[in-house]
């Protein structure tokens, strides 16, 4: 599909191409010694035609004008037959006029085979914004303007000296005498008669056409390779003879390809409250030559970086049941995106953990606590382990309920060079080391949170807070430990 770059700029004969202009006046001269009369048709109404270059064309930063072949599109008020094989020939450059990057276009001449004609003085120009390109493309049209008349005239010229020739025949008169022999008296007609000869003259030649290759991407679409995160660019190559479409060859991978990049601000966040985790997701998208952006993708879950959602009891207060005659914690849930910013999963509702927040003690062999954490109440047993664990020391047995039995447990225990004595499920099929007796002495933990259940505001948990009430539940490990002593 082709783009028009409409030519957008309202001083474009003050600045467009004065060294080229000049290059024109002696074309232009050679023109009107020829009678062709173009000079005075410049001032006719003006004419907008559609061309784009027959290959890509850099346009360097020096504003050197580059020499550019151009192919014509269907032209109002002009009969199709007049450009039919007809390319335009010109120039290209980009020039800065007051820090602004401005593309000129000037079509000078139309030619068909291996005759040319001159436009006009003046041309056919156009100018664009040149800003964000260094190039022109097949694929992209531009629209040129100037003299209706100028342009007639030289696609009408153009197409008049195409006509062949006729083949010529010469008859030319014998010089010689030739006699006509008589029997007894002549014959002064018949010695007059010459025959005449007929010459024929050489039929022309026919000229071989010219033949062009050039490369576009015109029609050709842009594979994406997710493998690679690259989009390629396909392209094809089209055979023209006399500036007619003759083949082409099939879309392929061309050299150019475009990185395939990720984007998070149009695709929402999945979020599972049950598991409390959320995943961000990513549309993939290329930027072009021209610097048009191309999204390739729908949204897609980045399973990579999920974020963790977590309870914050602070952004709500503590819902009061006067009928059931119970104080009701309540929390959100949130978790950190990975732009740092916080987001809201859910409102302030009953905390996950209902009415009740789990304590989780770990307590030496005199049944003082040693470590204690906080959970909601949903939280099984076994997960803040590696916590209370963190600091135990070497050759320390480890005694836990069968809410405790991992693999997991098991193999930290192992790590930090201590025995888990665990009595092992009833869905176990792997049998471990066990001993009932040591077992016994797991009531000390037992022991501890009856002690600890002595204090009122431990139990009903007056705090709002969870630091306030784990600060709470940590005085009151201190008195537990005081009375050890």
């Amino acid at each position: 599909m082709r783009l028009n770059l409409v030519a957008a700029c309202a001083v474009a004969s003050l600045v467009l191409f004065p060294a080229l202009i000049a290059a024109q006046e002696s074309a232009s001269t050679n023109a009107d010694t020829a009678g062709s009369g173009v000079a005075a048709l410049a001032d006719a109404d003006t004419v907008f035609v559609p061309v784009w270059p027959k290959a890509s064309v850099a346009l360097p930063d020096t504003q050197e004008a580059v020499a550019t072949s151009f192919a014509l599109g269907a032209i109002d008020g002009i009969d199709p037959s007049l450009i039919a094989g007809v390319t335009a020939n010109g120039y290209a450059r980009k020039v800065a006029v007051e820090n602004q990057a401005i593309g000129q276009v000037l079509v000078t001449s139309v030619a068909k085979g291996d005759r040319e004609e001159v436009i006009s003085t003046e041309g056919l120009s156009a100018q664009f914004d040149a800003a964000d390109t260094s190039e022109l493309f097949p694929e992209k049209s531009l629209t040129v303007e100037g003299s209706k008349a100028a342009l007639i005239a030289a696609l009408e010229k153009l197409n008049a000296e195409e006509e062949a020739d006729d083949t010529e025949k010469t008859v030319t008169d014998d010089t010689s005498e030739n006699a006509v022999g008589t029997t007894g008296s002549g014959n002064d007609m018949a010695s007059d008669y010459t025959t005449p000869t007929t010459t024929a003259a050489a039929t022309e030649e026919e000229e071989d056409p010219t033949i062009t290759v050039s490369t576009t991407t015109s029609g050709c679409d842009v594979r994406i390779d997710t493998a690679q995160g690259k989009a390629i660019q396909q392209s094809k190559e089209q055979t023209f003879s006399d500036g007619v479409l003759s083949s082409e060859t099939a879309c392929t991978d061309s050299e150019v390809s475009f990185v395939l990049k990720q984007s998070y601000l149009s695709c929402p966040d999945i979020v599972d409250t049950e598991s409390l985790t959320a995943w961000p997701q990513y549309t993939l998208y290329y930027v072009d030559t021209a610097g048009e952006t191309h999204t390739v993708s729908d949204c897609t879950q980045d399973t990579d970086n999920p974020y963790t959602i977590t309870e914050d009891e602070d952004a709500c207060g503590i819902f009061l049941d006067f009928e059931s005659g119970q104080a009701v914690p309540q929390s959100a849930l949130v978790y950190t995106n990975r732009t740092g910013a916080a987001v809201q999963a859910r409102g302030c509702d009953t905390s996950r953990g209902g009415l009740t927040t789990k304590i989780h003690a770990l307590v030496d062999a005199e049944g003082r606590p040693v470590k204690v954490l906080l959970t909601p109440g949903q939280t099984h047993d076994s997960q803040p382990v590696p916590d209370l664990l963190e600091d135990v020391e070497e050759d320390t047995i480890f005694l836990g309920d069968k809410a405790y039995d991992t693999d997991a447990i098991r193999d930290l225990v192992e790590e930090k060079g201590g025995w888990a004595n665990i009595p092992p499920k009833s869905n176990r099929k792997k049998t471990f080391a066990f001993c009932k007796w040591l077992y016994r002495y797991r009531n000390l933990v037992e022991r501890f949170f009856n002690k600890l259940k002595q204090f009122r505001g431990i139990a009903t948990r007056y705090d709002k807070r969870s630091d306030n009430f784990l600060a709470a539940v940590k005085l009151a490990s201190v008195r537990i430990w005081i009375r050890s002593l």
